[in-house]
């Protein structure tokens, strides 16, 4: 399986994110970054509690131990994909909240891991979905709506009340410059 979704949330909306999935999969850890200073992954409580702007999502319950391998610079690089989920944050940058990125690819040899890890998947797009909104593409200089329906973008409650707080609050993707949202009323 293999899916995404842009996602804007705010620093609040995470732990919210990480305790919901978190309710139903009660084996979740989150990990902080794919570089390690151990073997052993840093293990937070919370997606708000990482350093990195990545942070991934690993339930224990599937697999007991995450892969490494050593680096050349004495760190260990640990997986980015199939056996756990990526989650890239979004961050804040003036009047905007540019966006993250949720992400699986769990397609692995191990038949019994790959069925775990798409069920995983589906869990926490089932979260994602009932702790975000959705949202609309905006013209930035006018606000006005220039894509009603953009279901490849949601972003989290206190985001959108951020974002709902002023009109130069606006959400923008972190790759595509010139693409502009606002929560969907």
């Amino acid at each position: 399986m293999i899916k995404q979704t842009q996602l804007f949330l705010s620093a609040e909306d995470e732990p919210v994110f990480s305790d919901a999935i978190r309710a139903v999969r009660p084996q979740l850890a989150v990990v902080d970054g794919s570089r390690w200073r151990t073997r052993t992954p840093p293990v937070v409580s919370s997606i708000s509690a990482c350093s990195s702007t990545r942070a991934f999502l690993w339930d224990r319950e599937i697999v007991e131990r995450l892969p490494s391998f050593p680096r050349e610079d004495d760190e260990f690089e640990g997986p980015a994909t199939g056996v756990v989920l990526e989650l890239t944050r979004s961050r804040r940058k003036e009047n905007l909240l540019l966006s993250g990125r949720l992400a699986a690819s769990t397609g692995v040899q191990d038949k019994r891991v790959a069925a775990a890890m798409d069920q995983f998947a589906a869990d926490v797009w089932k979260v994602m979905k009932a702790v975000t909104a959705p949202v609309v593409a905006v013209d930035p200089s006018t606000g006005a709506i220039v894509r009603d329906r953009v279901p490849e973008y949601r972003a989290g409650h206190h985001a959108v009340a951020w974002a709902n707080a002023s009109a130069a609050h606006l959400f923008r993707d972190r790759s595509v410059l010139q693409v502009f949202f606002k929560p969907k009323r």
